[in-house]
C-alpha cells in the first residue's frame, strides 16, 4: 500500500478573508471520503478556546518545500559502471544497476505482459509528472485490435520488483500511441498519462527529453537500461525430490536415518523467540510474484506474559542444518496475527507472519501451496511432518546440531480420532500417528508449528501444524495432533492484510491519538551562522522534519497554488478523519475579495 493517500474534496468552508488585514485566513475542508489513521497519518489536536500561547512549551512552525527544481536526468546516487559483461554461462546479476541510479525507469504491469518506460517532464519548472514514454506493444494484446490500458499500473521508484516496499503504484488515464504491427519493425512508442500527478524525490525523477535537432555521435556506446524478468516460480516444488520410501529411525533410534534430503523442502523455516523455537513454512498469496514475505507457524512463538510479542523474534529460511550457513536468510518480524492460545486445551494454534521484507524466491528459499478452504483428507492417509530435531523425543532440546526430518505420519479417521482425543474438533485438528513403529510411544520430536504436508499433482501443499500430543487411553502410544489449515484459509487471507491488526478473530482499531505521533521529532531550535559556507546545507540537515514525525500534514494541490494543512478530528476520533484546516487564500483567485 502506497505511504501516500490523495482525496478529493467534497465541501470548502472559507472564512471572511481580509487581504489587507491578513485577518480570518482559515479554511476547513471536508474530504470526499474518511482517512483511516495509522502510524503515518494521524490528526492533530484543535486547541481549546481559551488556550493560551504562553502556556505552550514549544511552538513550531510545519511546512512544505516546493520550489526546489529537480532537475531532469540527474540521478541521487551513483549510477554502477556503464560497461559490465554478463560472463558466461549468463547471469544478468552482473549487470545490475546500482540501486535508484536510473529513477525515472518505471515498470508496466499489464494483465498480459510486462514492459519498462521511463518518467518525463513536459514543463520544465515542475516538481512533479504524470506522464511516462514506453511501448505501444504493451497495449495491444492482438495484433489489429485497439490499445487497451484497463487493469494496467505503472510502478514509480522501483529497483526490485515487486519487493520494494516505498513503490509508487499509478493507474493510467489515457494512451496515445503510434500505429503498431507486429511484424513490423516501425516506431513504436506510447505516451501514458497517469490518473495521478507524481512527486519528484530521491528514488523518483524524470529524464531529459531530446531537442529535435539532436543528432547521436555514431560508434559512442549508450547503456541499455531494463528489467530482467525471472521465470515465475510455482508453489510446492522443489528442485530436490524427496524420499519415495517411508525411512525408518531403526533401533535404538537414529533420526538421522529420517534426514530430509538437502533442500527437498525450500519452504521450511525456523522462527527463533526469546521464549521458544518454532517450525513453519513460507506461503505466497500472489502466485505471480517471485517474492513473498508471509509465514506460517504456531503462536507459541509469541504468547510472552500473557499477550504477543514479536520483538527480537527472527525468522531463518533457506536452511537445511544448524548452525546457520552463509546462505541462510535471516528477518525479523514486522507483524504477527495469532488464532486464541489456551495451553490446557488444543485449539487451532496457528500465527501468520509478516516479515520485514520481502524475500527473493530462489532454489533454497520457495513458497509451499496452500490448501482450498473446503478440502477434506480421505482417510487413512498417509502424510509427510517435516520438522526440526530439536528435541529429544521427550520434548527436552536435543543437544545435538539440529537438522530438519522428513516423518511418515498415518492419518486417522474423524471418528477415531473422538475417541481416542476427547477435545478433537474436525473444524480445528487433524490427527494421526507415527507410521514407524519405533517412534510408538515417542511425545515430541519436532517444534511447535512444524507442517503436516500432503501431496496433490506433483506439488505440496502444508495441510497442518504440529499442535502437540496426546497419551492413548490406556496410557500407551502417543496421538499426534495438527492444528487444520483448510478450514482457516479465510481467516489466513483475511489477516494477511487486515486493517489494523487482528486477534482472536476480532478487528481492533489501533488507538492513534490526536497530536502523537508515531515517529520521533527534530529538537526546535537551531541558530545558524547566515555567512556559513555550508549554510545551505545546515539549514537542510536541520530543518527538514524527520520521515512521518508530523503525520497530519497535508499537501493541497489546486491548479495555480500549492498550500499546506493539517489532518483535524472533528469530531474526537482515535480512528478516522475527514477534515483539513489550511488557509483560505488556498481557494481565492487574485481577482477575489
Amino acid at each position: 500500500m502506497p505511504a501516500i493517500r490523495t482525496i478529493g474534496i467534497k465541501h470548502i468552508t472559507v472564512m471572511e478573508f481580509d487581504n489587507q488585514t491578513m485577518l480570518n485566513d482559515l479554511a476547513l475542508i471536508t474530504l470526499e471520503t474518511r482517512i483511516q489513521f495509522d502510524y503515518k497519518i494521524r490528526a492533530i489536536c484543535l486547541p481549546h478556546f481559551d488556550f493560551n500561547l504562553n502556556d505552550a512549551d514549544w511552538i513550531s512552525l510545519t511546512g512544505w518545500k516546493t520550489d526546489t527544481n529537480i532537475e531532469c536526468g540527474i540521478s541521487h546516487y551513483l549510477p554502477a559502471a556503464l560497461y559490465t559483461s554478463v560472463g558466461y554461462p549468463p547471469s544478468y546479476t552482473n549487470a545490475m544497476a546500482s540501486p535508484y541510479s536510473m529513477p525515472w525507469n518505471v515498470i508496466i504491469e499489464a494483465e498480459h505482459k510486462i514492459c519498462g518506460g521511463v518518467l518525463i517532464r513536459l514543463e520544465k519548472i515542475t516538481n512533479s509528472s504524470n506522464t511516462v514514454l514506453s511501448s505501444s506493444s504493451c497495449f495491444f494484446e492482438k495484433f489489429g485490435m485497439a490499445p487497451n490500458h484497463a487493469n494496467t499500473k505503472v510502478h514509480l521508484g522501483v529497483h526490485k520488483f515487486p519487493s520494494d516496499t516505498n513503490t509508487v503504484t499509478v493507474g493510467i488515464k489515457h494512451v496515445t500511441s503510434t500505429p503498431y504491427e507486429q511484424e513490423m519493425m516501425k516506431k513504436d512508442i506510447a505516451l501514458i498519462t497517469l490518473q495521478a500527478d507524481v512527486e519528484f524525490n530521491e528514488k523518483i525523477r524524470p529524464i531529459c527529453l531530446p531537442s529535435i535537432n539532436f543528432k547521436p555521435p555514431v560508434a559512442h556506446k549508450y547503456p541499455l537500461v531494463g528489467w530482467t524478468l525471472s521465470e515465475n516460480i510455482p508453489c510446492g516444488t522443489a528442485i530436490v525430490r524427496g524420499p519415495k520410501i517411508q525411512p525408518s529411525v531403526g533401533y535404538p533410534p537414529n533420526f538421522k536415518n529420517v534426514m530430509a534430503m538437502p533442500y527437498s523442502m525450500p519452504w521450511s523455516v525456523i522462527v527463533e523467540a526469546e521464549i521458544a523455537t518454532c517450525g513453519g513454512v513460507l506461503i505466497r498469496f500472489n502466485q505471480k510474484s517471485n517474492y513473498t514475505d508471509t509465514v506460517l507457524t504456531s503462536s507459541r512463538c509469541f504468547y510472552k506474559n500473557y499477550k504477543v510479542d514479536h520483538a527480537n523474534v527472527k525468522v531463518h529460511l533457506g536452511v537445511h542444518k544448524l548452525p546457520l550457513s552463509r546462505d541462510t536468510v535471516t528477518s525479523g518480524v514486522k507483524c504477527v496475527t495469532t488464532t486464541p492460545l489456551t495451553k490446557t486445551e488444543k485449539q487451532k494454534d496457528l500465527a501468520l507472519i509478516t516479515l520485514e521484507g520481502g524475500v527473493e524466491i530462489s532454489e533454497k528459499i520457495r513458497p509451499i501451496c496452500l490448501p482450498s478452504k473446503d478440502l477434506e483428507i480421505t482417510t487413512p492417509a498417509v502424510l509427510w511432518l517435516v520438522g526440526w530435531h530439536t528435541k529429544d523425543g521427550y520434548g527436552l532440546p536435543s543437544g545435538k546440531d539440529s537438522f530438519l526430518m522428513q516423518l511418515p505420519v498415518l492419518i486417522i479417521t474423524p471418528t477415531n480420532c473422538k475417541k481416542l482425543y476427547t477435545s478433537y474438533s474436525k473444524n480445528n485438528h487433524i490427527c494421526g500417528r507415527y507410521v514407524d513403529p519405533i517412534l510408538f510411544n515417542i511425545t515430541q520430536n519436532v517444534d511447535y508449528g512444524s507442517p503436516l504436508i500432503g501431496q496433490n499433482a506433483g506439488e505440496l501443499y502444508v495441510l497442518g501444524t504440529f499442535n502437540g500430543h496426546t497419551l492413548n487411553l490406556n496410557g500407551t502410544g502417543s496421538i499426534l495432533i495438527f492444528s487444520r489449515v483448510s478450514t482457516a484459509m479465510e481467516w489466513i487471507v483475511r489477516s494477511s492484510n487486515p486493517s489494523s491488526y487482528m486477534e482472536e478473530n476480532k478487528i481492533f482499531l489501533v488507538d492513534h491519538k490526536c497530536g502523537v505521533g508515531k515517529f520521533p521529532q527534530r529538537r526546535v531550535y537551531y541558530y545558524f551562522t547566515p555567512n556559513e559556507t555550508n549554510a545551505q546545507e545546515h539549514v537542510k540537515e536541520h530543518i527538514q522534519a524527520l520521515p512521518h514525525s508530523f503525520p497530519w500534514s497535508a499537501l493541497i494541490r489546486g491548479r495555480k497554488r500549492i498550500c499546506g494543512g493539517a489532518l483535524v478530528a472533528i469530531p474526537h476520533s482515535y480512528s478516522f478523519a475527514e477534515y483539513v484546516l489550511t488557509t483560505a487564500q488556498c481557494f481565492l483567485d487574485k481577482n477575489d475579495k
